[in-house]
């Protein structure tokens, strides 16, 4: 009988939603500044260099926004696991949902890439990766678990097989490849 309880870390999460309520009101800011922009450069009859600039960090400021939300969303959950029985737990609306083991096709690591350009490297995080029949796959990053070294030895007590190691990469929107779908 295995006994297992994913240890989320809600400063990373508290922080995460500050960030977006942050870069929200900022793109909120730009929006409303590049329509003021807009207008002067009609009433003022110039060729609208300012709107155009302000445009990009309009976009810029969604483009940051959008990619933090999704990342909330995409990696909400923590598992449990009590009497041979495994939970997705999700963190953010509390609700504990039973999956059988038959319905998980196994889980993978991958490290995801920081970068501040395409050349520099800011950090690498290691992830874990949980594919369920019928579901998007589940992510489960080390930054968001205290026992995160803990996940491997539960997945392989409770029988969930290890697929193997996948490349990370996600697109401009924020929408990731996964190998094993």
């Amino acid at each position: 009988m295995c006994s297992f309880l994913g240890r989320f870390n809600y400063l990373i999460l508290a922080i995460r939603i500050a960030t977006i309520l942050f870069f929200g009101i900022l793109f909120l800011f730009f929006l409303i500044a590049t329509s003021i922009i807009f207008n002067l450069d009609i009433e003022t009859g110039e060729k609208g260099i300012r709107f155009f600039g302000s445009l990009i960090i309009l976009c810029s400021s969604f483009l940051i926004f959008w990619n933090l939300t999704r990342d909330i969303i995409i990696q909400r959950f923590s598992i449990i696991v009590a009497n041979d029985n495994f939970y997705l737990y999700n963190v953010l609306t509390r609700e504990k949902k039973h999956i059988p083991i038959d319905k998980i096709q196994g889980y993978s690591t991958t490290d995801i890439i920081f970068r501040n350009s395409l050349i520099f490297k800011m950090g690498i995080v290691h992830c874990l990766v949980l594919y369920v029949d019928n579901s998007d796959p589940i992510e489960f990053p080390k930054f968001l678990f205290r026992n995160f070294n803990d996940f491997k030895h539960t997945f392989k007590s409770v029988g969930i097989s290890y697929l193997g190691h996948e490349k990370f990469s996600k697109n401009l929107f924020g929408i990731r490849k996964y190998r094993y779908i």
